[in-house]
């Protein structure tokens, strides 16, 4: 696919309880995450923004998406649903803050992977079984389907995924959907990072 169909989302708005601080400013590289994420969707989206919860500091480099009170507390959705509701004509190239590893190479394989007909795409974990919420490809006409499936009383993106057979992107290298949840996830990262 190309970058004139898609708008890059970086998903920041998570309340970071385990990290104990904003992961999104956590610094892998020269810069905060957000940044670095951000740079790395440029060259496949029109338009990148930065997605934020209601308590986190503004950003002024880029456009930014706050968290909609009335999806507040979904976990992903609520960034998800969000963005739907900012900008509902939208394909969204949808990354969290929390995969510092994950390369410009690796994206770029994932969006050559995405065609004209997906209707949702993620990069899919097979150890676990598992679709990475945020780490996906969402289209336009998504947006209805995931506010059905919210105001049906779900919460959760991972089981709309599977009801949706979305598609599955194996990723060359496991490392790029390797969350930093904590702050022993943050050293062990760093320490292959420094390698």
């Amino acid at each position: 696919m190309n970058q004139t169909a898609m708008t890059g989302i970086v998903v920041c708005g998570g309340k970071s309880s385990r990290m104990g601080t904003d992961k999104s400013m956590l610094r892998y590289y020269d810069e905060p995450q957000r940044y670095h994420i951000a740079k790395l969707l440029q060259p496949f989206c029109t338009d990148v923004y930065i997605s934020l919860n209601n308590n986190q500091e503004e950003v002024h480099e880029y456009k930014i998406i706050r968290d909609n009170a009335t999806f507040d507390n979904l976990g992903p959705m609520t960034g998800l649903l969000s963005a739907y509701d900012a900008l509902p004509d939208k394909n969204f190239l949808f990354i969290g803050c929390d995969y510092p590893l994950l390369t410009a190479e690796e994206l770029s394989l994932f969006v050559q992977s995405i065609n004209q007909t997906t209707k949702a795409s993620a990069f899919f974990n097979k150890a676990e079984n598992l679709y990475e919420p945020l780490l996906a490809y969402y289209p336009s006409g998504f947006g209805q389907e995931l506010k059905d499936y919210f105001l049906q009383g779900n919460n959760s993106l991972q089981k709309l995924l599977f009801r949706s057979a979305a598609e599955r992107y194996i990723p060359m290298n496991k490392d790029a959907f390797r969350s930093v949840d904590n702050q022993v996830d943050f050293e062990e990262v760093m320490a292959i990072i420094r390698k």
